[in-house]
């Protein structure tokens, strides 16, 4: 299914963030659908479908918790196309985590998922807190820099 015009509207602003902080986006395909069983019983996924990122958006919602999503998920996608096992590596030092994915791992123990939610912090343009553990403004700074080479393109600090 396509994107309702609400969800178009939050990927451009996505889209945009990536864009103001300089860090490239692959080429990504958006679909929506119905049931969260096709985003593996969450309200979006990434997956790379013969060599393209994919974000599946598996819900109808046009408010902030949306737009956290769709930066989540681009955050996935520009992990899969521009961080170098140097610094994937660096990363899980830093966050003393042995895993970047694995199916055998609890979500909050994934360096993608926490480098997901460390880029979200980063660029989005308002307060927001971290659903990862070792969340603090100095450890989500760390981690932003880590990954990027560069400061937050917002970094809030109110919720941190």
């Amino acid at each position: 299914m396509e994107l309702t015009a609400g969800q178009e509207h939050i990927v451009g602003w996505a889209v945009e963030l990536f864009d103001e902080a300089d860090l490239d986006l692959p080429a990504v395909t958006f679909v929506r659908f119905d049931s969260q069983e096709r985003c593996f019983g969450r309200r979006g996924a990434h997956i790379v479908e013969d060599g393209r990122s994919v974000i599946r958006i598996c819900n109808d919602d046009i408010d902030r918790s949306a737009e956290r999503v769709m930066l989540h998920e681009l955050a996935h996608a520009w992990d899969r196309h521009a961080l170098t096992e140097e610094r994937r590596a660096d990363f899980l030092r830093l966050r003393h985590l042995r895993v970047w994915r694995s199916k055998d791992a609890e979500w909050e123990e994934k360096g993608a998922e926490q480098a997901a939610e460390v880029l979200v912090w980063g660029l989005i343009d308002w307060d927001f807190s971290a659903q990862i553990p070792d969340n603090t403004c100095i450890e989500l700074l760390r981690g932003y820099v880590t990954l990027t080479g560069r400061q937050p393109l917002h970094g809030f600090t109110g919720k941190c």
